[in-house]
């Protein structure tokens, strides 16, 4: 692949690629463009070649998905040494607190997994088929449909918990 037809390719992925960065930055939208960005990076200077074994948009979502979690993964380290330290200064208190209305399904999907959250973003928001979003989570095809039917019985749990629907 010429490198115009790469930058075509990153340009016409572009605002999916960047939803899909917000949903592995757990909603971080600062973090996601940096994500993003190093994605970019990654990919225009050869750290990341597309081999052709898969679709483009596919195996990009893939590069986000490692790259954010490499990033995250060290993110997460500091700011537990950061809460360490305020801890051992100070009682912290993190309240959680949901917004009524609008925030409804970021409430459903809080119960589920990070794995099966992703899945069904890929699955819903990117319009992926459920092999596709497995390729770009690196697990089987098998593993991703255990996922899917877990969040499904999850979600039904909490609509039904909730009164939203009756059983």
């Amino acid at each position: 692949m010429t490198d115009l037809e790469l930058r075509t390719q990153l340009k016409n992925i572009h605002a999916a690629s960047y939803g899909w960065a917000i949903q592995c930055c757990r909603g971080n939208r600062d973090l996601a463009k940096d994500i993003l960005q190093t994605a970019y990076l990654k990919v225009l200077y050869k750290k990341a070649v597309f081999s052709g074994k898969s679709v483009f948009k596919t195996w990009f979502y893939a590069v986000i998905r490692n790259t954010s979690r490499d990033t995250y993964n060290s993110e997460i380290k500091q700011q537990q040494k950061n809460f360490e330290f305020a801890n051992s200064v100070e009682k912290v208190s993190l309240p959680v607190e949901f917004e009524e209305g609008d925030q409804f399904f970021e409430r459903a999907l809080v119960i589920l997994t990070n794995r099966q959250r992703e899945l069904l973003h890929l699955m819903f928001y990117q319009e992926m088929t459920i092999n596709q979003a497995a390729e770009v989570m690196n697990i089987s095809g098998g593993s991703a449909r255990q996922h899917y039917h877990r969040a499904k019985i999850q979600l039904k749990d909490w609509i039904i918990a909730n009164k939203i629907l009756e059983s």
